[in-house]
């Protein structure tokens, strides 16, 4: 390959990433706001919010199955064929929503849906973005996984206005109809999964630099993947994922939470729009903050603000104030944590030798976790009336994590004999 080669596929790679991003902003906002169907869907079929609200828990089991074997599909599988079926699968199965009446259907249907994102999301879009960018990775994956909380937060008021000012099944039709139309071409068209696909280089990469050319063929450090797991690093890790996630599973029970404050249905939407923006601005400046600073302080930093976000939404008391709504910019930092912290806090203490089959193991954790939130949060409210119980556990969540990573820090420590 030849300097033209090269140069194009520094070109192409940005192609890419904006394919990754209308991917993962659509399908990951419209999975995220799926909470706002809960309402109208139970009301409309005498579905109580918990039983309605488990379609997360199907949602999770269904991605959960999907999400190891994504990598071995990605090697087996043309990626034009996994990425457009995954689309299909995810929109049609929750476009089907207007024809069943039963509670097992909506959440076979959502089992599927979940079948289908946890090959063309949750894996995929990460691999493909790591794949074609050699330099600027970092700020290259913070800009593809910050698209989920930018997509989220402009769907969350279309689809709050589409269920206001007409019937759901109408507003459900528009909302996957359209995804379906715009997700399609860029999955057929123009995403690949390797340079080496369009005869290119990834990004940043020289072939004449001997550097380049040995990080390429060689040779990764760190933990092999039953080394790690054998670690209690490995059990710290994968149950701070757990619980940041579990505290995520928040976000789809928004709309409800507002509801039950007295908001309006647009009104309450905006919630999810004012957590997906703290997500962003989060997501964004973690980045670049651990790039200049140590790593852990700025962890510690990014956790006690989940921790007082909750704080903070818990003293409100019920009430919908500045408190209120400067706890939810602070919830947005745990949706930061399980796409961009996380992971890095994951290659940092591990190695990159087998990152991505463990990594695998901690989108499984957080993916568990995440199903049973929404439900228990449900749960917690018809048998309450109110949601504070569940803030509660979020908040304990939250002590607990942070522990996690600190007891984690002393072990790396004492492992190498230097901070990560």
């Amino acid at each position: 390959m030849n300097r033209i080669n090269r140069k194009n596929g520094d070109r192409y790679a940005i192609v890419i990433l904006i394919g990754c991003f209308v991917q993962f902003a659509v399908l990951a906002g419209l999975y995220i706001n799926i909470g706002q169907l809960f309402e109208p869907v139970a009301t409309t079929h005498g579905f109580t919010m918990g039983q309605m609200a488990a379609v997360s828990t199907f949602m999770g089991i269904g991605s959960m199955l999907t999400i190891p074997l994504a990598g071995r599909l990605l090697d087996r599988v043309d990626i034009r064929i996994i990425l457009t079926g995954g689309n299909l699968a995810f929109n049609g199965a929750l476009l089907s929503f207007i024809l069943w009446s039963e509670l097992w259907q909506f959440y076979l249907v959502c089992f599927l849906s979940g079948l289908a994102v946890g090959v063309s999301v949750m894996i995929t879009v990460p691999v493909v973005v790591g794949n074609w960018f050699y330099k600027r990775l970092g700020l290259a994956m913070s800009l593809a996984m910050s698209s989920s909380a930018i997509g989220s937060a402009a769907i969350s008021p279309i689809m709050g206005y589409l269920l206001f000012h007409l019937p759901w099944e109408t507003a459900v039709a528009i909302l996957f109809l359209s995804a379906i139309v715009m997700v399609t071409p860029v999955s057929l068209f123009v995403i690949r999964l390797r340079p080496e696909d369009k005869g290119m280089y990834p990004y940043g990469y020289d072939p004449e630099d001997p550097f380049h050319v040995q990080a390429a063929n060689g040779k990764a450090d760190g933990m092999s993947e039953k080394e790690a797991v054998k670690s209690l690093s490995f059990w710290l890790i994968l149950l701070t994922f757990g619980m940041m996630q579990f505290m995520n599973g928040f976000l789809a029970m928004l709309p409800s939470f507002g509801r039950s404050l007295g908001m309006t249905a647009i009104g309450a939407s905006t919630l999810i729009t004012i957590s997906m923006l703290g997500n962003l601005v989060f997501k964004l400046s973690f980045g670049y903050l651990s790039d200049r600073f140590q790593f852990q302080r700025v962890l510690y930093g990014l956790l006690f603000i989940v921790l007082a976000g909750f704080g903070f939404i818990y003293s409100s008391r019920n009430a919908v104030s500045v408190l209120l709504y400067a706890g939810i910019i602070g919830f947005g930092a745990s949706q930061s944590y399980v796409s961009v912290a996380g992971p890095l806090f994951t290659r940092r203490t591990f190695g990159s030798k087998d990152y991505s089959k463990i990594y695998s193991h901690m989108v499984v954790s957080q993916t568990l976790f995440g199903a049973i939130s929404p439900p228990i949060a449900g749960y917690i409210f018809d048998a309450t009336g109110s949601y504070s119980g569940m803030l509660v556990l979020f908040i304990g969540a939250a002590l607990v994590s942070i522990i996690f990573v600190y007891i984690n820090r002393k072990i790396i420590n004492e492992r190498e004999g230097s901070q990560i």
